[in-house]
């Protein structure tokens, strides 16, 4: 019980840093669009 309780902590840990290194890098790369095309606004 206890092992499948770490094991889901580390899954749902892992897909929190993922999930947020992919927002991260989509944010980052929306701004640097915006910045280069400023006649291009969403």
């Amino acid at each position: 019980m206890i092992e499948r309780v770490s094991s889901v902590l580390g899954v749902a840990v892992l897909l929190a840093i993922i999930g947020s290194v992919l927002y991260w890098d989509y944010s980052y790369r929306i701004r640097i669009e915006a910045a280069s095309s400023p006649n291009s606004q969403h």
